[in-house]
């Protein structure tokens, strides 16, 4: 007698889908340069994300492309940014001290979309960043640890590039920030926006700023 084998529909998707990855760590950039002061999974496993401690002033990036699917106030997150991804993934940029985008907004991949910040739940000046399969929810059931897409390595904060200086002008790098600039420098944050007439924090990779010479 023959027997056959019959497949259900979802045992056949399992079987013959093709899987769909997240992107390439290389398309994703980091949130932000710093130093990472707490894991996902601690707290008895109730911290869902990642802690990433960096001076005042410091820009947010936005991690990859997406559309800002929420900017707004939280009592837990304080100034707090959601990114959507293509990959259908969603990130969470929690405790800013000022969001540069709102909802809608379509951000490109290493974007700045605000200011590191001690707001909500804080202690101390940090980014609280997150990386949920799918969208975000209360229980953060679909959290992933953000260090599966982002080495560790790439948080720590690079030594300031600083060829590209031509009549006391500052080409502005890729992870280049105003405070960092102007640290570099010997100068305030404030010293750097009057000089160039800056009203907000935004810098742009490949600009030019004027930085003064001792």
């Amino acid at each position: 007698m023959k027997r056959y084998c019959f497949i259900c529909a979802s045992c056949f998707l399992m079987i013959f889908s093709p899987v769909v990855h997240a992107q390439e760590t290389s398309e994703w950039v980091e949130p932000i340069k710093g130093e990472v002061t707490d894991l996902f999974g601690t707290r008895d496993g109730s911290h869902k994300g990642l802690d990433i401690a960096a001076p005042e002033g410091e820009s947010i990036f936005a991690a990859s492309e997406g559309v800002v699917s929420r900017s707004n106030v939280s009592a837990t997150y304080g100034e707090v940014v959601f990114i959507q991804h293509p990959n259908g993934y969603e990130t969470v940029y929690a405790h800013l001290h000022e969001r540069f985008v709102k909802e809608g907004d379509h951000v490109e991949a290493g974007q700045p979309i605000g200011i590191i910040g001690n707001t909500g739940a804080s202690r101390g000046t940090h980014l609280h960043f997150e990386v949920h399969r799918g969208q975000w929810s209360v229980s953060k059931e679909d959290a992933v640890d953000p260090l599966t897409i982002i080495a560790m390595d790439r948080f720590q904060e690079p030594a300031l590039h600083v060829n590209g200086q031509e009549n006391n002008t500052y080409l502005i790098k890729q992870g280049d920030t105003l405070w960092s600039i102007a640290r570099a420098h010997e100068m305030t944050v404030e010293q750097l926006k009057q000089i160039n007439e800056l009203t907000t924090h935004l810098i742009r990779t490949g600009d030019r700023l004027m930085v003064s010479k001792k």
